[in-house]
């Protein structure tokens, strides 16, 4: 059986290749201009499938980037701060030594509380550190402070912990991998100590360390020895108990610069490798779902052929018009 062929049908025929040519080259043009392979999931389903891990793996990996940095942050500021810190330990403890020279009168012996008071302070300052609208030593406390200055009984000055032991203790994570979560943030109450100054002993020269004194309470209290005017009686003896305790705040000072040295090498090693990563994924993102240029021009050329060549086609045939056959 033959099949009659009309024009009505070769002109059909020719306009179907027509539009078909030109989606194909609407197709390139579109992945040409997007540079993505891509518009649709039915365009690859195993290549979606894929784009769709990846994509997942990479946000994962960017939040991992961020709490890095962040972390970061909180311990090069608590760093910082500690390591003012120690520098004023160590003035103050100057500070005591020279204060037990008999030469001092009492003068100099109130000029040296003035100086002690001054670094107490300072060192409040230092405790109070923020990062972001966070006390970097205060755990997960939203008082804005680690420290506050108060008065006693007597009213003399002293230096009061905003927070219990529980609150400031708590840990500030931040999850710098898959597998690894570290804290940012120092317990501010344990490094520097919460308490007032409490004497016992006969005579009452030892200090109760049962209450954790504070660095602080511990200038304060010296000067306030020292603003007497007179090193008699136990006075020395207290100073240099004071001295003491001054000491073993330093080392605990130190013991937390330690623990915080080595959580913030975990930090800048992790900060090393995150930018590897975040290459890895891209890199395996982009071969998946990014067009490749040379082929893609190649195909947009063949596209633009074909399509040119169905243009002329059809021009010929549907051309024969109504008066052609009536003639």
């Amino acid at each position: 059986m033959i099949t009659r062929m009309t024009t009505s049908m070769m002109a059909s025929s020719s306009l179907a290749s027509v539009q078909r040519n030109f989606t194909r080259l609407a197709d390139v043009n579109e992945q040409m201009s997007s540079g993505k392979r891509m518009k649709f999931a039915s365009d690859d389903p195993a290549s979606s499938v894929s784009s769709m891990r990846l994509r997942k793996e990479l946000s994962a990996t960017e939040q991992y980037s961020r709490n890095i940095d962040d972390a970061a942050s909180w311990m090069q500021t608590a760093d910082s701060a500690m390591l003012s810190v120690s520098d004023m330990y160590r003035k103050a403890k100057t500070t005591l030594i020279h204060s037990v020279n008999s030469a001092n009168g009492p003068t100099s012996l109130r000029a040296l509380a003035a100086d002690l008071e001054q670094q107490a302070q300072a060192i409040m300052s230092q405790t109070n550190a923020t990062y972001l609208g966070r006390t970097v030593f205060a755990g997960n406390s939203d008082k804005g402070s680690v420290f506050r200055p108060g008065v006693d009984v007597d009213g003399n000055r002293i230096f009061l912990p905003t927070e219990t032991d529980e609150v400031t203790a708590k840990p500030v994570n931040r999850r710098i991998n898959a597998n690894t979560t570290l804290p940012a943030n120092m317990d501010g109450n344990q490094i520097f100590g919460t308490g007032t100054i409490k004497w016992t002993g006969t005579p009452a020269t030892t200090i109760d360390t049962s209450n954790n004194p504070s660095a602080m309470n511990l200038l304060t209290e010296a000067a306030k020895i020292l603003r007497t005017g007179t090193l008699e009686g136990d006075n020395v003896d207290k100073l240099l108990a004071i001295q003491n305790q001054l000491d073993k705040k330093a080392q605990d000072l130190y013991e937390g610069m330690s623990t915080l040295g080595a959580r913030h090498k975990q930090v800048i090693e992790a900060q090393d490798n995150i930018v590897g990563d975040l290459q890895a994924v891209k890199k395996q993102l982009s071969d998946v779902e990014n067009v490749d240029i040379q082929a893609a021009t190649i195909e947009m050329s063949l596209a633009n052929m074909a399509y040119q060549a169905s243009l002329s086609s059809t021009q010929r045939v549907v051309q024969p018009s109504l008066l052609d056959y009536l003639r």
